[in-house]
C-alpha cells in the first residue's frame, strides 16, 4: 500500500488538443505546476502546445509512472519536451529514498521517449503560514536536499536543470497565505522562467 495523503488528486490538461502540428511539451508536476501552466500557455501563444499533469501522488507511489504513461499514450502526440517538477509531496521519504525514486522516474522518461528534451525544475521554497516573509526552515532543509538531488541527476544524465527555487526564495511574499502556493504575481514569475526554458529547448 502506498503512503497516501488525506486527499489525493490528479489534474490533466491538453491545450489545443486537436493540434498535432505545432511542437508540444508535457509539464509534469503538482499544484505548483497547476498554478503556472495556464500562464505558460498565455506566454507561448502559438509557439508551443502544452499538456499538463499535476498530481498529489508522491514520487514513490506505484501509480505515479503509470499515470504519466496514461497521458503519454493518449492521442498519439509526439512530445518535444518534458518539463518535470516534483518534490513538494512525499514528505515520508528521506533524501536517499527520494533520489532513488526520482532517478527511477527520470530513467523511465529517458528510456521510453528517446529524442525528447527533458527539463528538471528545482522545488520552490515554503514560507511560514501567517508570516510569509519567513521561510519554513524545517521544510527548507528537505527542499534544498531534494534540489541537490535534482541537480545531481541532471548532471548525471546531461539534462537541463531550471531553477525555480532561488527566484521564489527571493520573493517570499509571492506565497499565498498557506505558505506553499503562490499568488498570481508568483505564478506569472514562474511561468516566465518555465516559458523561457521551454522556448530555449525547442
Amino acid at each position: 500500500m502506498a503512503v497516501l495523503e488525506n486527499k489525493e488528486w490528479t489534474n490533466l490538461w491538453w491545450d489545443e488538443a486537436e493540434d498535432q502540428d505545432l511542437p508540444r511539451a508535457f509539464l509534469v508536476g503538482d499544484s505548483i505546476t497547476c498554478g503556472y501552466f495556464p500562464d505558460v500557455i498565455n506566454i507561448l501563444g502559438d509557439t508551443l502546445r502544452i499538456t499538463a499533469m499535476g498530481t498529489s501522488k508522491a514520487i514513490d507511489n506505484p501509480y505515479f509512472i503509470p499515470e504519466m504513461e496514461f497521458v503519454f499514450k493518449q492521442y498519439g502526440y509526439k512530445y518535444n519536451i518534458i518539463h518535470f517538477n516534483n518534490g513538494l509531496h512525499g514528505w515520508h521519504l528521506n533524501t536517499d529514498e527520494y533520489e532513488m525514486n526520482y532517478e527511477k522516474t527520470i530513467n523511465y522518461i529517458l528510456n521510453n521517449f528517446t529524442g525528447t528534451k527533458v527539463i528538471l525544475a528545482t522545488c520552490t521554497p515554503m514560507s511560514i503560514p501567517g508570516n510569509l516573509e519567513e521561510i519554513d526552515k524545517e521544510k527548507d532543509v528537505l527542499i534544498r536536499e531534494r534540489n541537490e538531488v535534482i541537480k545531481k541527476i541532471g548532471l548525471k544524465y546531461n539534462l537541463i536543470v531550471e531553477d525555480l527555487y532561488l527566484p521564489m526564495f527571493d520573493h517570499p511574499l509571492y506565497h499565498c497565505d498557506d505558505g506553499v502556493h503562490f499568488i498570481e504575481e508568483g505564478k506569472i514569475a514562474q511561468a516566465k522562467i518555465v516559458s523561457k526554458s521551454l522556448n530555449n529547448a525547442l
